[in-house]
């Protein structure tokens, strides 16, 4: 994939681009449970006031039911395990590239899939109108992990074609894929054609724009992924996370056979879409999920993004779309 595009994304924009594998993460920038805890039992004052997660999940046809006493500590342990999850989310991803190419090559014999769920924004557009168009810790959102997952396809191929641990590392330290970086130029058809050898292949789901913008860049020339060897869920029944589950669970179910596993890069989003996972039976019995970790913003910029994912999780969970414990996975 470049960012030779006529349209979209220029270099300036992708300036914009969150940085966020050089911020130093710290437990402080994580949102306060008890803060969430009180936000998502909140009960409105009056017409113009929204109720809480646990109110409009009562409400809901499918609501768990529990009694007070019950869900007041259900809902506070699912809040404090999504914290230390969210914890571990962050301090993995900043981990030294070495070490994450040490534990990739534990694992990439039996990687054949890479899950690749759309995320705010396109290819070619830093965001969209959309809830996330003015967060912080959401620009560009969904050119990061499609590009993130691009440069795993080609590290995982290239561990399994046994390339020297430079040549892996000078896609493991990338974090975008453009037309201006010289080292990965000079290995493009290399990475194509390991990609292709290989057999691994990526699945990329979402709505039309965003599909329609994957698809355009894969048909350029100088595109680092064969456009053969991506295959799209969507856009028809994709239009929220849930609906992505139930394609990944059909995708997997027909492509990923036992003892193989799948790898899909996400970030803290990860603590909410594994539990829906869960719930919706996505992984076939004797697989292996991995989940290649990514960093979000620290300090302020993405207090508001992380307290939203948690309090989604704890109305996904109460209306028995996600479960309480996520999908069986490993971070690396």
């Amino acid at each position: 994939m470049s960012d030779t595009e006529p349209v979209g994304i220029t270099q300036k924009r992708l300036d914009k681009l969150p940085a966020v594998w050089h911020e130093r993460f710290e437990l402080s920038d994580l949102p306060h449970g008890l803060v969430i805890l009180d936000n998502v039992f909140h009960q409105p004052r009056n017409s113009e006031d929204k109720p809480g997660e646990v109110l409009n999940a009562k409400k809901h046809p499918d609501y768990i039911g529990k009694t007070d006493q019950e869900l007041y500590k259900f809902v506070s342990d699912l809040i404090s395990d999504c914290l230390t999850e969210m914890a571990d989310y962050e301090r993995i991803s900043r981990e030294p590239v070495e070490e994450r190419l040490k534990h990739l090559k534990e694992v990439a014999t039996i990687i054949t899939r890479i899950l690749i769920p759309s995320a705010p924004g396109t290819y070619y557009r830093l965001n969209k109108e959309d809830r996330y168009k003015d967060d912080p810790a959401m620009q560009g959102a969904g050119r990061l992990r499609e590009d993130q997952a691009a440069l795993l396809a080609i590290v995982i191929a290239g561990i399994k074609e046994g390339w020297p641990d430079e040549e892996l590392l000078v896609f493991l330290k990338e974090h975008v894929l453009t037309s201006n970086n010289q080292k990965l130029n000079a290995l493009r058809e290399k990475a194509r054609g390991a990609v292709l050898h290989t057999g691994i292949r990526l699945a990329y789901s979402g709505r039309e724009d965003e599909i329609k913008a994957v698809d355009r860049v894969l048909n350029q020339t100088n595109s680092f992924i064969p456009r053969d060897c991506v295959d799209f869920l969507g856009p028809e029944g994709v239009d929220n996370t849930v609906d992505q589950i139930k394609k990944y669970k059909e995708y997997l179910q027909s492509n990923l056979k036992p003892g193989k596993a799948y790898i899909i890069p996400i970030n803290a989003q990860g603590i909410r879409s594994m539990r829906m996972a869960g719930a919706f039976h996505m992984v076939p019995p004797e697989t292996t999920t991995y989940v290649y970790a990514m960093p979000t913003l620290t300090g302020w910029q993405a207090e508001d993004y992380r307290t939203k994912e948690i309090k989604g999780t704890v109305f996904y969970t109460l209306t028995n779309q996600a479960s309480f414990t996520p999908t069986p996975h490993t971070l690396i």
